[in-house]
């Protein structure tokens, strides 16, 4: 469950992008934050 959040929070701000694909990218940026995914997460648990 940790897992699943932490790469919902990791992951919030490229969520939407279709820019260029790479690995090299900051883990926590200014913009991350949990959505509904990590929520949903918490309540099926």
């Amino acid at each position: 469950m940790y897992g699943a959040i932490l790469g919902d929070i990791i992951g919030s701000p490229y969520e939407f992008d279709r820019g260029k694909k790479t690995k090299d990218f900051e883990l926590f940026t200014k913009g991350a934050a949990f959505t509904d995914d990590s929520v949903m997460t918490v309540t099926v648990s």
